[in-house]
């Protein structure tokens, strides 16, 4: 069953002593960088029991978004795939709901992020969230067994595709006319200067080859000659992305499912290697003797290393080896680019409204000082030290991301073994397989085998016949399952309350 949700609005504001003490009492936040740190240290079970089961601080709205993703994606590297597809589910229709409904940002939220910094934002996601997103639904679905969750999820990834394309160009020329209306401001142009962001550059941000081979592959299972043709569209769309994938080449030649009706079952292996890319703050101080001290703080993004090269599959007297299909790192870091001016611009304006709040309240306490009043300078000295600490305090990035999803995905494909057995191994840099891991696989014509390695030493592995169909399994037809024909599940939401927080 699905739920309904509140609409995401920070409660109306009650001065700054309120949003200050909003800072200190984010909780989800903390529970989620919790379960973040004990993911990439390699424990994804304990990570996944800190978030479920936390009703109450997952429906704190400003992060409730990011929670359902890193507890939907930590369910599915621990082996919990109902839950998984549970949650994701919930999050997929969460996103949809900021993209319909509640797109625009809330007045609370734009002071906050003046007042305070950016994590009073209610976290909304990207596209590239959205689409990584659905990926993950598709994995979750299959590893459950439930080929009309594959297909409903699959036809969402090709729709948020083209709604990524669309946006993408909508948000450079949103933020370029926002910096020229400010006067294309001298800090923000030498801090996009720093980090090598060029606005005139259209970064194809969002773009992401695993959406559209699993869009592909799936479309081509359901035995629909339309679904067929779109499928072999999107294909040949994913190698247009990564025209080096010798695999998905292969795919494009001869489908899978025709050389599986020639009597040849295969096995396409699909391996998660490693984890997102975090973000840490760099600062930038600035020490003036009449506004004290103040810091410009912005995100900056830092890979985290791989656990493995490959991963190499073997049995019936044939070794493949994957090749990667999506780099997540580089598509994040492109995400991240692109939503760099629109972060930095927003700090500077936030730098620039307490840099003026400090002149305005020390001003009037200078001038008497200059007349000779000694308790002036001591009042002067007070607000400048208070100032600076509230500022030292306040002045934080936003450093909300989805961690837990891959650095990259791989996929190989080889003939089904006549024993049914198969044998991952993973590779090192150097070219040397370590470990081992059988795998029984379904008498199938197509079986998927989703490897897992989000840590070195660990590898989850779930074998499942990649199919999507349309028909509604037996049993199963009640609400929590979609139609066929619709993107996102249906709930009738909250009305909105500005006393929602």
């Amino acid at each position: 069953m699905l739920r309904s949700f509140a609409h995401p609005r920070l409660a109306r504001p009650a001065g700054l002593v309120a949003l200050f003490l909003m800072v200190g009492c984010g909780a989800a936040r903390e529970r989620i960088e919790q379960a973040q740190e004990t993911h990439a240290s390699g424990n994804p079970e304990a990570a996944y029991q800190l978030l479920a089961g936390e009703g109450s601080l997952r429906d704190e709205t400003r992060d409730g978004l990011l929670w359902r993703l890193e507890q939907g994606k930590m369910a599915q590297d621990s082996g919990h795939f109902e839950e998984s597809w549970t949650t994701l589910t919930e999050a997929s229709q969460l996103a949809d709901r900021f993209d319909l409904e509640w797109a625009t940002t809330s007045v609370g939220e734009e002071l906050g992020s003046v007042a305070v910094n950016d994590r009073l934002r209610v976290f909304r996601g990207s596209y590239a969230d959205r689409i990584a997103l659905e990926n993950a639904r598709v994995i979750a679905a299959l590893s459950r067994g439930d080929a009309l969750g594959a297909a409903t999820a699959a036809k969402r990834i090709a729709e948020r595709q083209k709604d990524a394309e669309v946006e993408q160009a909508r948000r450079i020329k949103q933020v370029n006319d926002e910096i020229a209306k400010r006067g294309g401001t001298s800090s923000v142009n030498q801090l996009l200067a720093r980090e090598g962001v060029d606005l005139s550059t259209a970064y194809a941000a969002y773009l992401n080859p695993l959406g559209s081979w699993l869009s592909g592959i799936l479309q081509c299972s359901t035995g629909d000659g339309n679904d067929r043709q779109r499928g072999e569209t999107e294909l040949r769309r994913a190698l247009a992305m990564v025209p080096d994938n010798k695999t998905l080449l292969a795919q494009v030649e001869r489908n899978p499912y025709d050389l599986a009706r020639d009597g040849q079952p295969q096995v396409i292996v699909l391996f998660e290697n490693g984890l997102a890319p975090r973000l840490d703050q760099e600062t930038i101080p600035l020490i003036t003797p009449w506004l004290g001290l103040s810091t410009i703080p912005y995100p900056r993004q830092r890979r985290i290393p791989r656990p493995a090269f490959a991963i190499e599959a073997s049995g019936g007297g044939s070794t493949v080896r994957s090749e990667t299909l999506a780099d997540y790192d580089a598509i994040w870091e492109r995400d991240f680019k692109q939503r760099l001016p629109e972060i930095i611009l927003r700090t500077v304006v936030m730098v620039a409204a307490k840099e003026a709040a400090t002149f305005a309240a020390t001003e009037p306490l200078r001038q008497r000082r200059r007349g000779g009043s000694d308790g002036a300078a001591i009042g002067e000295i007070a607000v400048l030290i208070g100032a600076s600490i509230y500022k030292a305090t306040t002045n934080k990035s936003d450093l909300r991301t989805w961690r837990s999803i891959p650095a990259e995905v791989q996929i190989g494909q080889l003939a089904r073994p006549a024993d049914g057995v198969l044998n991952l191994s993973l590779v090192s840099p150097s070219g040397v397989g370590f470990g081992s891991t059988r795998v029984d696989l379904p008498q199938v014509p197509v079986t998927l085998v989703w490897a897992r390695a989000a840590v070195p030493g660990q590898l989850l592995v779930r074998a499942a016949p990649l199919q999507a169909s349309y028909e509604v399994p037996k049993g199963a037809a009640d609400e929590s399952q979609p139609e066929p024909n619709e993107s996102a599940e249906e709930t009738t939401p909250k009305q909105p309350s500005n006393g929602d927080s």
